[in-house]
């Protein structure tokens, strides 16, 4: 199957049919939080646009309430339509709320509680809370995380073991280690090796004195 690649800011590309390219490239699209987006004035009105749902409500119509659509290969930048799928809650009742970020209808268990005393829920979804934190904090999409999250074969680049702590979401996700002054990404760390590492004012040689007192005392 022929395939376009239709550019977005900051280097990220777009993968869409060939046949299908001239839709979507009369628009200039962004990347943010992992997917391409694109702002254009409609009716004299400023509107947001998801490349997938754009593409997805041409040939198929519009989004049913509560359904949302999928990225198979879970690369949300491979906007072909056999890549793309609907879901829709299967279960009356459920809550659903609309992601500030991906404009994604999402059941609200996919929604951090932003505030326990008034049950507010946080305007973005995880998933694109977890894509802003990483971009703002240290410059790296969710997709940089996951691709360093793969070699590392999902466990700490230190201690060689999976996350263990959690917090009121669940367990923790491997944090993101790097250099202070540089900014540079060096690797993911489970808390405690991140902790101890800082204990030690990322210190190499106070680390490298440390491991020999233990080794020198296991000794004795």
């Amino acid at each position: 199957m022929n395939i376009v690649e239709i550019p977005l800011t900051r280097g990220y590309i777009s993968l869409v049919d060939a046949e299908h390219a001239h839709l979507v490239q009369k628009y200039s699209w962004y990347e943010n939080s992992g997917y391409a987006f694109c702002t254009s004035y409609v009716t004299g009105s400023r509107k947001t646009f998801l490349m997938h749902r754009f593409l997805w409500e041409l040939f198929h119509g519009t989004i049913p309430i509560g359904g949302r659509i999928e990225h198979i290969n879970g690369n949300n930048l491979d906007n072909r339509l056999d890549n793309l799928r609907t879901e829709v809650a299967k279960h009356q009742g459920e809550r659903f709320k609309v992601c500030f970020t991906c404009k994604e209808t999402k059941l609200i268990s996919e929604f951090h509680v932003e505030n326990y005393k008034t049950g507010n829920l946080h305007p973005s979804c995880k998933i694109c809370k977890r894509s802003r934190d990483l971009e703002y904090k240290y410059n790296m999409s969710r997709g940089m995380y996951d691709i360093l999250l793969a070699e590392q074969d999902g466990v700490c680049a230190i201690c060689k073991r999976p996350e263990t702590q959690s917090n009121q979401y669940g367990t923790k996700p491997l944090q993101v280690d790097h250099e202070h002054v540089s900014g540079i990404v060096r690797g993911l760390l489970c808390t405690s090796c991140n902790i101890g590492i800082g204990r030690f004012n990322e210190d190499p040689g106070l680390l490298e004195e440390a491991a020999r007192y233990l080794k020198q005392r296991r000794s004795e």
